[in-house]
């Protein structure tokens, strides 16, 4: 027997055979592969198992927030947004098409996790697809508690009539609600907003009626909408609406073919407001006059002021002045402050005051002294503790906020503005989130945190929420002085009165029964803008458990254009969500005694 020649023709065997079975796959994949996909006895024209089945978002409570489900013609899942009641979280949120386009917020920087690519639940996912199971992916609990986010956006939305002088209209803004004691972020507001729903699959008809309301929206507000506006005036036919498509160079065809989304994103892109924008955590604002509060911490900590250091207004060279013109500083880093600016005129008579008065009425001439005395060094290292110039440890990448010029010298002139809060200021909502947590929780800071918990498809949880703290950045009794200077400013000062000249505003926050301790601000920005709006605020007073920062764009004063807002956030929260008690009303003659009114 020549065993050589049985092997020769075994081996012919097997390359006859391996060249049918290519001929066949070549055949079949290849040659006839369109009729065999449009036959309609072929009910697997795509394989979903290949697909991976997105976690959840949820908030904290279980409430969900985003999913994937099948899509209609089973190849594949899309994700879909429940979002109606609380719009504000789409940036936070993000959204996500598919594998070959970018993503956004969480659904970006948690996209391995929710995608089973990573941990226990990426070993598991190589014996799904072994099996031809879909991968899963792990679901993200947020600390966001979605009762608090629904009445940022209430009220965000029942803004004080504006006047165009004190108060301007505007649909730009942020808000953060947080635990001081733990750093969880339990609400934040970006406006304006957009459909993530519309972002991954959107109608012909969705697009017409997202995009006129915003075209509408804009108009009002003054914007040119060269580029972005449609030109399809209301009532506006889908054909109308197609023939505008056109003239801009759209799709027309894009409900046939599954792409109107893609118009949407492009407009978002091109919307002269910036709706992708997450503003809380991705812009820097001037902060007017609540970034007093860092440099009277920074003062007060270091021992360098205190609340009782007096301010006159007798011209003397050797007392600190209250109104001002004094100038600070020697050759080219020499400024003069004031008497614009001083906030105490007309109506404070009695002199000296003090620190702690300047505070209350937010006087910049006071506290551009006050940031001198410190020093550059000290106002810089209060600063830096708080992470200012630096990465904010957090969930999702922010934007660092800044102090400094670019060669990185801070001039006594710069200094001076700086300690009031214009200047070179240039901060987060996250940033000042920061400040108000430490001075909330005694001078502990801790890492604001956005993720609760995460757990994986058996309901198992493979990582939770471990309270981080950064470090003790000031001492208590700093913080409790901190606190009783803020609530000087709603008792007596410019976080309870309006103007004299607009009756018809109110900041409100007196009114709570809950003890709303704040710092105003209003950044001026120039450019015939209305100032930028701030409120920096905690509540209840001496113990805290919520800190509220919000802010709006070009709003103009910040107690006036806010107020309203913050108070009925704490009021509704306090009442029907934690059911906390009321705080005793400060004595009538608190401002008096306290010397916070003269």
């Amino acid at each position: 027997m020549n065993i050589s020649n049985n092997i020769r023709k075994l081996t012919q065997l097997f390359i006859i055979l391996f060249l049918a079975l290519s001929g066949g796959l070549v055949y079949w994949q290849v040659v006839v592969a369109q009729q065999v996909t449009a036959n309609t006895h072929n009910v697997r024209h795509c394989l979903p198992d290949s697909a991976p089945f997105r976690g959840r978002i949820l908030d904290r409570r279980g409430v969900v927030l985003a999913k994937s489900k099948l899509t209609n013609n089973g190849c594949g899942y899309q994700r879909f947004y429940y979002l109606n009641n609380y719009p504000s979280l789409a940036g936070l949120i993000g959204y996500y098409i598919s594998p070959f386009f970018s993503s956004t917020g969480i659904e970006h920087e948690f996209n391995d996790t929710l995608n089973g690519g990573i941990g226990l639940t990426s070993l598991n996912n190589i014996v799904d697809h072994t099996l031809h199971r879909p991968p899963l992916g792990d679901d993200i609990y947020l600390t966001i508690d979605v009762r608090m986010q629904a009445l940022l956006d209430k009220y965000f939305d029942q803004s004080p009539v504006p006047d165009n002088n004190l108060v301007f209209p505007t649909d730009r803004g942020s808000a953060i609600i947080s635990d001081p004691h733990t750093g969880e972020i339990l609400a934040m507001l970006s406006r304006p907003t957009f459909d993530p729903n519309c972002a991954v699959s959107c109608t012909l008809q969705r697009l017409k009626d997202l995009l006129g309301q915003r075209t509408n929206e804009l108009r009002q507000l003054g914007y040119n909408l060269n580029g972005y506006d449609l030109n399809c005036q209301a009532p506006c036919s889908i054909d109308q609406f197609k023939v505008a498509l056109q003239k801009q160079n759209y799709d027309t065809n894009c409900d046939v073919n599954g792409e109107c989304y893609l118009i949407y994103l492009d407009k978002l892109n091109k919307d002269p407001e910036q709706p992708l924008l997450e503003r809380p955590i991705q812009d820097t604002y001037v902060p007017g006059s609540t970034y007093k509060t860092v440099t009277l911490l920074a003062g007060l900590d270091s021992g360098k002021v205190s609340l009782n250091d007096l301010f006159y207004n007798d011209k003397d060279p050797n007392h600190a002045q209250a109104i001002g013109p004094v100038t600070l500083g020697q050759g080219n880093e020499t400024e003069t402050f004031g008497p614009v600016g001083n906030n105490l005129q007309p109506y404070t008579t009695k002199f000296p005051v003090t620190l702690n008065y300047g505070y209350t009425h937010s006087d910049n001439v006071i506290y551009a002294q006050t940031g001198v005395k410190e020093g550059a060094d000290t106002w810089l290292d209060y600063n830096n503790r708080f992470y200012v110039g630096k990465q904010i440890p957090f969930d999702l990448p922010v934007i660092p906020s800044s102090v400094l010029p670019k060669n990185g010298h801070l001039g006594v002139n710069l200094l001076g503005e700086n300690a009031f809060g214009q200047g070179i200021d240039s901060v987060s909502p996250l940033q000042m989130t920061m400040f108000d947590n430490g001075i909330a929780n005694n001078g502990n800071l801790m890492r604001p945190s956005l993720i609760l918990k995460i757990v994986d498809p058996n309901g198992t949880v493979v990582q939770s929420l471990n309270p981080q703290s950064l470090g003790t950045q000031i001492s208590s009794t700093t913080a409790s002085q901190m606190r009783d200077a803020m609530d000087g400013v709603v008792q007596c000062g410019s976080g309870r009165f309006g103007f004299s000249s607009a009756p018809q505003y109110d900041p409100e926050l007196y009114h709570s029964q809950y003890g709303i301790i704040a710092k105003t601000g209003t950044g001026q920005v120039g450019g015939n803008k209305g100032a930028e709006s701030w409120l920096f605020t905690q509540a209840p007073y001496q113990n805290p458990v919520l800190t509220i920062v919000a802010m709006k764009e070009n709003g103009g004063e910040g107690a006036l254009a806010i107020g309203p807002m913050v108070r009925h956030v704490y009021d509704d929260i306090f009442t029907n969500i934690m059911k906390i008690s009321t705080v005793q009303p400060a004595p009538l003659d608190y401002c008096q005694t306290h010397e916070l009114l003269q």
